[in-house]
């Protein structure tokens, strides 16, 4: 063997027999939409600044499941209807691990879906095992992001 290719040979053999693998970043995966559970959920009012204001926002309701590790937030217009939806889940996978999924949906004035985004990430130790993924939703968000939506109209604010 070639001197110069000793001192590489033992951080190669470590690399190789790394066990660890990315993690792979899975939209789906979670059950970010899914109804709220009443057990283990405080629904609390959400103040409004001044730019959301411009955009039409003038109340919000925040949901946080804590069975589920969840957060779910909807922003409304002056007449009670949802103009926005945001949903955040996280999952630990195993030691150092973790993973999360985002939703966030825009409805248009008469309450129907407009748009929305759909987001995984992992997250560990080491960082370089870690993963971001994001498209748009799933086919099955649009009915599920309308109902949490109307369900969380309806949540008890403390």
């Amino acid at each position: 063997m070639h001197p110069f290719l000793r001192p590489l040979l033992l951080p190669l053999l470590l690399l190789a027999a790394n066990p660890l693998q990315a993690q792979a970043a899975r939209i789906g995966r979670l059950p970010v939409l899914a109804p709220m559970r009443a057990a283990t959920t405080v629904c609390r009012a959400l103040s409004v600044n001044a730019e959301l204001r411009k955009r039409g926002i003038t109340g919000g309701v925040m949901a946080q499941d804590s069975g589920a590790r969840r957060l779910v937030s909807i922003g409304t217009t002056s007449s009670g209807r949802v103009r926005t939806l945001h949903a955040l889940m996280s999952d630990s996978t195993g030691p150092k691990r973790s993973e999360m999924e985002s939703v966030s949906v825009r409805f248009d004035a008469e309450g129907r879906v407009q748009a929305g985004t759909h987001s995984a990430m992992t997250g560990g130790t080491p960082a370089r095992l870690s993963e971001d993924r994001r498209g748009g939703l799933l086919p099955s968000d649009t009915a599920q992001a309308v109902a949490l939506a109307a369900a969380l109209l309806k949540c008890k604010v403390r």
